[in-house]
């Protein structure tokens, strides 16, 4: 029997309903249980086990079996329909006792089949008992009808015949109380020796009148009887116990034949499940083999590209310093030149400077594989842009106790001029630091505006960041083992630096220990050509860029 559960609804288990819906299968097809049910608001999966409902689908469900039969007696027939099979194993434990006892034990253990009213013995005796049930709530007839069948059914167990109930009040009917008068037969062992004494004892009278054979005494006629009638007792009593134990033995093999197709069947789960892991292990190996491959061919060609572009450059450096030494050395005569000739002569100048930067921007792009690539507006709208942050931060905290959500204020722009990979980098970023430093609580994005920024703040309720150790958040994950603070987010936050100094954005933070973090990224919405100041930003070292980008607030003003 399943506990009791803490909710108000859990009024009835659904142990008492299975019988009807036995009933309602044998005469009326499973497909009239599958209209019942759900017409009771019932989760049918619950009448296969020990769950509880309340007594609204309990009444429900009463009202939809009682439409089924003509009068009150065929309901409560159906209320016990292969009544012994509903309290399965457990009614072999029965037969050790006795139906007085039962009936006793069940008035103290009424609340594990219903958590509305009280039973209470008020006199019994070996073949009758005086019983009352009390409630608070108001019960219909048809729940008062099922309590009747239901225990009047209970000496069926032992093979004997059904309890005569007598009905004297029903608080369906507007009595303060049920009422209950119950008799049942069982059957003493003594009975066919007695009765046989008794034939015995008077053939043995009619003997003696009738002057037949004195052998024929007063004590060998009753005798006999006795005899016989102990004979016919033991092999009823031998006859019940064979049917007993036959129904024991099929019930034990019905048993072992479930435990059977039961393991069968796991152990055709488990060798399905064993070949399904066989095979998503041999497509992951082949994936990760193409993908190694992929990426070997990847790693080559661009070995090869950055190569190619090193040697190129290179050799124009040399061709190109030749060119700026002759230009050196004429430079006395440019002077002698007529004025056109001259500017003709410093634009070569310059063009040879130009040419000059070039090379080194080139140079550095194929040395250093985190050097700035060339940026690419687009317009992005911020109600996608919204909704993406919504669904990666969500994915990030999958299967955590953290809230994560993101919303867009009426200040923020409809749409921006950005390179959209650049956002995704800084947001990435920025959402991953979040979701690896929050434990439980909540991740809350909100894209808002200002004239000329848009504004995307992430807040975590995660450990926060001790102010003396803010600053070096912003530095590249440290190598040595002094400068990597536990508190550091490490190489996230110094890359979303290097990115917003590129587009000429900045960051600010307000972070408390054991309270959380927020980072306001500020966003230009229109692209820009990149400034000299720009590119200087890009080639300089993080903490410089950090220095500029990067404002720590006290308090969230200006948010």
């Amino acid at each position: 029997m399943s506990p009791i559960p803490a909710s108000p609804d859990a009024q009835y288990n659904t142990r008492i309903l299975r019988p009807l819906v036995a009933w309602v299968s044998a005469e009326h097809g499973s497909a009239k249980v599958s209209e019942l049910v759900p017409a009771a608001s019932i989760d049918p999966a619950s009448l296969d086990r020990d769950r509880w409902i309340s007594q609204e689908q309990f009444e429900r469900f009463l009202e939809g079996v009682r439409a089924l039969v003509p009068d009150d007696e065929a309901f409560k027939q159906a209320c016990v329909f292969r009544i012994a099979e509903a309290y399965g194993p457990m009614r072999y434990l029965l037969w050790a006792s006795s139906p007085a006892s039962v009936y006793a034990q069940a008035e103290k253990t009424y609340s594990l089949v219903s958590t509305i009213g009280a039973a209470r013995i008020v006199s019994s005796s070996r073949t009758a008992l005086h019983v009352q049930f009390a409630s608070d709530k108001a019960i219909s007839r048809l729940n008062c009808l099922v309590r009747q069948a239901q225990t009047a059914a209970l000496p069926t167990l032992w093979g004997l015949p059904p309890a005569t109930l007598r009905e004297t009040q029903c608080i369906a009917h507007g009595d303060e109380r049920c009422e209950y008068h119950l008799r049942w037969f069982e059957r003493r062992r003594w009975y066919p020796s007695v009765l046989g004494a008794t034939v015995g004892a008077v053939l043995a009278a009619i003997a003696a009148r009738l002057q037949l054979d004195p052998a024929l005494s007063a004590a060998a006629l009753p005798a006999l009887g006795a005899a016989i009638g102990f004979g016919l007792e033991m092999h009823r009593t031998n006859a019940a116990n064979v049917a007993m134990g036959i129904e024991q033995t099929e019930a034990l093999r019905l048993l072992a034949e479930e435990e059977a197709g039961a393991r069968h069947e796991l152990l055709e789960l488990h060798m399905r499940q064993r070949s399904w892991d066989a095979i998503i292990e041999h497509d992951a190996a082949e994936r990760a083999h193409l993908i190694k491959k992929v990426v070997e061919r990847i790693d080559r060609k661009q070995k090869a590209r950055d190569s190619r572009l090193q040697a190129v450059s290179h050799d124009l450096r040399s061709p190109l310093a030749v060119v700026r030494l002759g230009l050196e050395q004429l430079a006395p005569q440019v002077r002698k030149l007529a004025d056109d000739d001259a500017a003709i002569v410093e634009e070569l100048r310059v063009s040879i400077e130009r040419m000059g930067q070039l090379l080194r921007e080139l140079m550095q792009v194929t040395s250093a594989p985190t050097a700035a690539r060339q940026l690419t507006p687009q317009p992005v709208e911020i109600d996608g842009l919204c909704e993406r942050l919504r669904r990666r931060a969500r994915a990030m905290v999958h299967g955590r106790d953290i809230r994560a959500n993101a919303f867009r204020t009426r200040e923020a722009p409809d749409s921006i001029e950005i390179d959209p990979l650049l956002v995704d980098r800084i947001t990435d970023n920025l959402l991953s630091n979040a979701a690896k430093y929050t434990e439980r609580g909540s991740i809350v994005i909100e894209v808002d505006g200002v004239p000329g920024f848009l504004i995307i703040k992430v807040s975590d309720s995660g450990r926060g960041i001790a102010p003396e150790h803010i600053e070096r958040a912003f530095r590249p994950g440290a190598t040595d083992e002094s400068a990597r603070m536990e508190d550091s987010y490490g190489l996230g936050l110094s890359v979303v630096v290097q990115l917003l100094a590129q587009i000429g954005g900045h960051l600010d933070v307000m972070s408390k220990p054991d309270v959380g973090t927020t980072f306001w990224a500020y966003l230009p919405t229109k692209a820009k050509s990149p400034s000299a100041t720009m590119r200087a930003r890009e080639a300089e070292p993080t903490d410089d860029a950090a220095a500029k980008v990067v404002r720590i607030r006290d308090d969230a003003k200006g948010s």
